[in-house]
């Protein structure tokens, strides 16, 4: 089985607003467009759920101060305690709301693969992993997306059922082995090149472990 920081490492470099399918070495000019076109739809939600994950590290930080303030060294924390359960409240109301919302503006958008791997990570920060799972599987209608695989391994490890998280990080290695780019074609909503495709940006021996994962699938 994969340990859990080979998990988060896939985890993290595809989880990006430009998440949209990787170009292969073939990719024509309209292809291009429509990847650019995506990341340039999906950017404005993108920079809601970078906000909202603003909102969750002020409450992890507030419940910092709590567990600091609860251990009692100097016996006189009373009112730093006080202080930290009312920022604790205040920021997990705020980050309710904030999902809330986001929610009500997907609802009038029309649907999209790319809405719902935003809504996947926001649950997933939040951690209603069941939530998130859903939305994954709307993202991934075809079941060839890398990092959606990668998403749903953190949200089952999470629930307790590693073989399905293994499961799922062999089938993220899978789709990323038949669409990797021998060069990069595309450019995100910034202009700047997609680069974490790019086999440069892959340690050696992450691309054997890959390799390697992928025919023990």
């Amino acid at each position: 089985m994969m340990p859990a920081r080979v998990i988060v490492f896939v985890a993290l470099a595809f989880a990006a607003p430009a998440s949209a399918q990787a170009p292969t070495a073939e990719c024509l000019a309209q292809q291009c467009e429509r990847t650019a076109a995506v990341a340039e739809g999906s950017a404005p939600l993108w920079r809601e759920a970078a906000a909202i994950h603003q909102i969750k590290l002020q409450f992890v930080e507030a419940f910092q101060r709590f567990l600091r303030a609860e251990s009692g060294t100097f016996g006189d924390e009373g009112c730093a305690l006080a202080d930290a359960v009312e920022s604790m409240g205040t920021s997990l109301s705020a980050w309710e709301r904030a999902i809330a919302q986001l929610e009500t503006r997907v609802a009038r958008m029309t649907p999209a693969p790319e809405i719902h791997f935003v809504l996947a990570t926001v649950w997933l920060d939040r951690h209603r992993l069941d939530k998130a799972l859903r939305e994954l599987d709307t993202a991934d209608r075809s079941g060839d997306r890398a990092d959606v695989h990668a998403l749903r391994a953190l949200a089952l490890g999470a629930l307790k059922r590693p073989s399905e998280a293994a499961q799922s990080l062999r089938r993220s290695l899978r789709s990323l082995s038949t669409t990797w780019p021998t060069r990069t074609c595309c450019r995100s909503s910034t202009g700047t090149r997609t680069s974490f495709r790019s086999r440069r940006f892959w340690p050696r021996a992450w691309r054997r472990r890959g390799s390697r994962a992928t025919r023990d699938g």
